[in-house]
């Protein structure tokens, strides 16, 4: 039962082990998706919308996305407003234009988000690790103690009925002697009657063929 429990524990802290350190990698993985969606963000904005850029998008357009706050391909992931004259066609024209410059500065986007921001993130995720750890050793050594009283409860008793079935030896030599001695005792009385009867039988040998009316006729 105890090394169920302690199974059973284990297996509870390896989880939350393996959920933290999923926690760990996708905060990661996020922060560099963020910090790259930034940086693409920072160089889109040096391209500004401009009839010469994209083929069919006139000055009015060009009016009309700067009143919803559009000027560089920076300014937008994907056209969901609806701007004046600008339909289902320009907004592929437009969002083409964007990714085929996202696609030129790809190579220069970072590879891996700053030393510090990784330490910071791994820290955090690594305090509770060891939290985990601290938690494990705990419930081991619980257990050892468990096992270490469980296994002193069972020696004593093994002890204590030791003993028992040594001193039944001992109580039955006890009781044996004391039968003996009254066997003994008995033998004894047993052979002071027969030695009585014996002594009897022989006063009366005289008498023995003397019947009770011939002793009448004697002392009559």
């Amino acid at each position: 039962r105890i090394q169920s429990k302690l199974q059973s524990k284990q297996t509870e802290i390896n989880q939350r082990r393996q959920t933290l350190r999923q926690a760990e990698a996708d905060e990661l993985k996020n922060a560099l998706s963020a910090l790259q969606n930034e940086v693409l963000s920072q160089k889109l904005s040096g391209y500004h919308l401009t009839s010469n850029n994209i083929p069919g998008i006139g000055g009015k357009t060009l009016q009309e996305l700067s009143n919803h706050g559009i000027f560089t391909a920076g300014d937008f992931y994907d056209i969901q407003v609806r701007v004046a004259g600008i339909g289902p066609e320009r907004a592929k024209q437009l969002l083409a234009w964007r990714n085929g410059l996202a696609r030129q500065v790809r190579d220069q986007l970072p590879q891996s988000i700053p030393m510090s921001q990784r330490g910071w993130i791994h820290a955090k995720y690594e305090i509770q690790l060891r939290l985990l750890d601290y938690q494990e050793e705990r419930a081991r050594k619980t257990a050892h103690a468990d096992m270490e009283s469980v296994h002193l409860h069972y020696q004593q008793t093994r002890d204590s009925l030791t003993n028992q079935l040594g001193a039944v030896p001992d109580r039955y030599k006890d009781r044996r002697e004391k039968l003996a001695e009254r066997l003994k005792d008995q033998q004894h009385k047993v052979t002071e009657k027969r030695f009585e009867r014996a002594q009897l039988e022989y006063q009366l040998e005289p008498y023995r063929d003397v019947s009770f009316w011939e002793y009448l006729k004697r002392i009559l």
